[in-house]
C-alpha cells in the first residue's frame, strides 16, 4: 500500500472566506473518503492555517491527491494558497485494533536496538552467561 501526504496553505482570513464554499468543500471531502483512497483529512492550526490529507492506494496515490486538489472548491475560490505532496516512506502503521504492522525496515531496526542493548548490558556485567 503506497500513502501520500497532502497538506494546503490557506488564506489568511479562511474562516470569514470559505463559508460559501464550505459545503462543497465537505462533500468532496466525503467523496474522496468514500472511494477515492483518503483515510485522513483535517484542518491544521487553531484557527486553521491549512489542512493534512492522507490518500493510501494500492495503484497511485499522488494521482489521486492530484484530483482530489483539482476538484477542491477551496482551490476553486483561490482558499489555498500553496500546497505539496509527497510519498510517505512508511516503517510503521497502527492497524486500529491496538497492533501494530512494522515493515522489514522497521523489524531491522528493532533488531539492531535490541542487539545494542544486549551489548550495552554484556558492558555492565562482564562475563554474565549469555
Amino acid at each position: 500500500m503506497a500513502t501520500v501526504v497532502l497538506s494546503y496553505d490557506y488564506v489568511d482570513d479562511i474562516l470569514e472566506r470559505r463559508k460559501p464554499h464550505r459545503e462543497g468543500h465537505l462533500a468532496h471531502v466525503e467523496r474522496f473518503a468514500a472511494g477515492g483512497g483518503l483515510v485522513v483529512a483535517g484542518a491544521t492550526g487553531d484557527p486553521p492555517t491549512g489542512a493534512l490529507f492522507v490518500f493510501e492506494d494500492d495503484a497511485d496515490p499522488a494521482a489521486t491527491a492530484e484530483s482530489f486538489v483539482a476538484g477542491d472548491p477551496y482551490v476553486a475560490a483561490g482558499l489555498v494558497v500553496g500546497f505539496q505532496s509527497g510519498p510517505v516512506v512508511e516503517i510503521l502503521h497502527h492497524l486500529g485494533d491496538g497492533d501494530w504492522n512494522c515493515t522489514p525496515d522497521c523489524f531491522a531496526g528493532y533488531i539492531a536496538a535490541v542487539e545494542s542493548a544486549v551489548r550495552f548490558v554484556d558492558t555492565l556485567s562482564p562475563g554474565a552467561p549469555q
